[in-house]
């Protein structure tokens, strides 16, 4: 919601029209954000103005969100005390603030009026307006009260029996200044205390209110009470009771013949469009996105709100709730958006969060059902409380099986690759239909590691179809999907057509499909034995043509032990990448720790890479190492302090820490120091190892949830669920 209003006028002149517009300082309010033709506003170019000054101003048309604020004519230092840097104002206000104008939790003031029955003296007027009282000839004159303690001329207090009933107030610790119209100030509250900011019987509206508590979140996150959620819940059912449309003052009237644009859109100084010409689409002849909709800049508020409430998890997942609750389909988009922001980051108990994202899949409004989708996608065996939610949905709408795009291959729906990624066997014969397309979506095969022995029936499949893929240019494309799928499933009988793709690749992005054979081989192990004159010969012409990457050459390797397990065959090759200074080095000592003892032959060169300058090569060597001799001791320092300072590297770590040499005895976790610690740790952390602020990534959420399955195994030697198939 946009309102506008002139702020360069007297305060105690005749309030401003809406339709009121065209002044050179116009303030509009977006949610929480604020801005200001001349510069200053909050999240804007400029200095920030106080958000504690205006919220408690009476508005003579009250509309949710609206703030008030002072303009650059106001005094640089108030009488009341400074304004703080931010706009922050200490808990008991400005030093010398009388309790009574302290600010409230949301940085109202007070409610108007002395604690003591007395008249409130009356509001300082705006300098440069005829009732400017600091234009005397005395500069120590008083601004409010003039020289003799009275108010000035035109400033006296209004007769409490008079048209207005109200006495004007000041302005203690930048708070709102009184227009003294009828029923704009609130009463005194009982027993002398001010009201919560979530209190229905605050006289604020509920919009007011939210946005107090949304700028306390921003600004004081800390002073949040334990009860806000209830509170908030309570203001945003008051919300849903107002009418629905885009604009909470109701529809906007057609623009008058000729204009550019209603006058309340329309710029300062714009010029309107000639008579008879075709005047340009404006945004107010669309259609909107937000018809129906309930006081839909609560979106932003609520936003800021669980910003602040940071890793209080209970309580943003029970504001959730009533979002996905909500009788407005855009409130639960939103909350459906928020949900998957807070489950990115923080870690708890979503069960039933993730069960009402599932109910919003049979919500006729197609944007949230497919917001519900995508947000399921991302929680892999997370999802499995909606799997059936899922499966309903896939069923009864084959046309959401495949998303086709404008430009780029096409790619399953989210649905179906939600459905996937929880490991529910009623995605295979959804698959099984999608692999009868004349080009199978691209990120096929990325799902079917998840499916895990369920997906066996579709391996006949993926062989007809990689048998018929024609061996040209575009071969790693349609390749592709079928090639890490057959990996994911380790399907070993599908030798002869993967051999049919390794030997015909042409040149141009072949070294991307060889690669994609090799991780292939790798996954079938010695099912692949035939392949090992292939994988013997790109060893031999990488050496003599250095045609290949060095990462290239590895992979090679680690396809040749994998399926003949000779360890002579490959340790030369591994022993000169990890003592070369390339970018393969990471990869060679991963190969090696998959060898174990049999690779001690390249003891020497693990321990070098201690002391690399990568710190990812040295964690890599370290977990090498620690397999190949079975000691901890040389490479545990550095995993130890990577743990803390490469969050990254966490997994690989508890990996290891939950590996079982001997299946009599215990984790190394056990015998290795300061293990416990760091485990135990990781799990009483409440937000994820691998959050990040202002982005993050598709897999976030599954390997977080790997590592807390790691570290718990690692500590209790079960035999829990990781979340993600284990590496080949």
């Amino acid at each position: 919601m946009v309102r506008r209003h002139s702020l360069r006028r007297d305060p105690w002149d005749d309030p401003p029209h809406p339709a009121d517009h065209g002044s050179d300082f116009d303030t509009e309010v977006w949610g929480t954000e604020v801005w200001g033709t001349d510069g200053f506003g909050v999240d804007g170019p400029g200095p920030e103005v106080p958000w504690a000054d205006g919220f408690g101003r009476p508005d003579p048309w009250p509309a949710p969100g609206r703030v008030e604020f002072p303009g650059p004519w106001d005094d640089p230092v108030p009488p009341d005390g400074p304004v703080f840097p931010g706009g922050a104002v200490p808990p008991d206000g400005p030093p010398g603030t009388p309790p009574a104008a302290r600010p409230t939790l949301n940085g109202l003031p007070s409610p108007p009026g002395p604690r003591d029955g007395s008249t409130a003296p009356a509001a300082r007027s705006a300098p440069g307006s005829s009732h400017d009282s600091t234009r005397g000839d005395d500069p120590a004159a008083d601004p409010v009260r003039g020289t003799d303690g009275d108010p000035p001329d035109g400033l006296a207090e209004r007769d409490p029996e008079g048209p207005s009933g109200k006495t004007a107030e000041n302005r203690p610790g930048g708070g709102g200044r009184s227009t003294g119209f009828p029923g704009t100030e609130p009463p005194e509250p009982a027993g002398g205390e001010c009201p919560d900011p979530a209190d229905p019987r605050r006289p604020h509206d509920a919009g007011l209110r939210l946005s107090a508590l949304a700028q306390l979140a921003r600004c004081a996150p800390h002073a949040l009470p334990a009860d806000v959620v209830p509170g908030v819940v309570g203001l945003l059912r008051e919300l849903r009771a107002e009418p629905a449309g885009p604009y909470p003052d109701g529809p906007r009237a057609a623009p008058p013949p000729g204009a550019s644009g209603p006058p309340e859109a329309r710029p300062a100084g714009a010029r309107p469009v000639p008579a008879g010409s075709p005047a340009p689409e404006q945004p107010w002849e669309r259609e909107s996105d937000d018809t129906g909709r309930h006081a839909l800049w609560t979106g932003d508020l609520l936003r800021t709100l669980h910003s602040g409430l940071g890793d209080r998890v209970a309580e943003r997942t029970a504001l959730l709730t009533d979002q996905l609750c909500s009788p407005d389909p855009g409130q639960r988009i939103d909350g459906v958006r928020m949900s998957s922001a807070l489950l990115r980051t923080r870690r708890g108990e979503y069960a039933e969060l993730v069960t009402l994202i599932g109910e919003q899949l049979a919500d006729k409004e197609p944007r949230l059902a497919d917001a519900a989708a995508a947000a399921l996608g991302e929680l892999f065996g997370l999802a499995a409380p909606a799997a059936d939610a899922l499966a309903d949905f896939v069923a009864a709408d084959p046309g959401c099986w495949v998303q086709e795009w404008a430009s780029g291959p096409r790619t399953l729906g989210g649905a179906v690759a939600a459905l996937a990624r929880t490991g529910d066997a009623r995605a295979v014969p959804v698959l099984a239909r999608i692999l009868e397309l004349p080009q199978a979506p691209h990120d096929l095969g990325y799902v079917l590691d998840h499916l895990g022995p369920a997906a066996a029936p579709l391996v006949p499949a993926l062989r007809a179809r990689l048998a018929e893929t024609e061996l040209d240019d575009r071969l790693y494309d349609a390749a592709g999907p079928l090639l890490y799928g057959l990996t994911a499933l380790r399907a070993g009988e599908a030798l002869p057509e993967v051999l049919r793709v390794l030997r015909g690749a042409p040149e141009y992005r072949g070294e991307w499909v060889v690669e994609l054979v090799l991780g292939a081989l790798t996954s079938f192990g010695p099912a692949a034995r035939e392949a090992a004159p292939d994988l013997r010969g790109l060893l031999a012409r990488s050496a003599r043509t250095g045609g290949h990457t060095g990462a290239f050459a590895v992979k090679a390797a680690a396809a040749l032990w994998a399926v003949e397990r000779e360890a002579g065959a490959v340790l030369p090759l591994l022993r000169t990448t990890l003592a070369s200074d390339t970018g393969a080095r990471r990869a060679a000592a991963g190969v090696l720790g998959s060898m174990g003892p049999v690779a001690r032959e390249a003891v020497p060169e693990l321990r070098l890479a201690l002391d690399s300058s990568d710190p990812g090569t040295r964690v890599d060597a370290a977990l090498a190492l620690w397999r190949v001799t079975g000691d901890a001791e040389p490479g545990w320092p550095a995993l130890r302090t990577a743990w803390e300072a490469l969050p990254f590297t966490r997994v690989p770590t508890a990996e290891r820490l939950a590996e079982r040499p001997d299946p009599a005895g215990g984790p190394v976790a056990g015998r290795t120091e300061g293990a416990e610690r760091l485990l135990r740790a990781e799990l009483g952390r409440v937000r994820r190892h691998n959050a990040m602020d202002g982005g993050y990534g598709g897999h976030d959420i599954v390997r977080d949830e790997k590592l807390l399955a790691l570290c718990r195994r690692a500590l209790t030697g079960g035999t829990g669920t990781t979340g993600e198939r284990p590496t080949p």
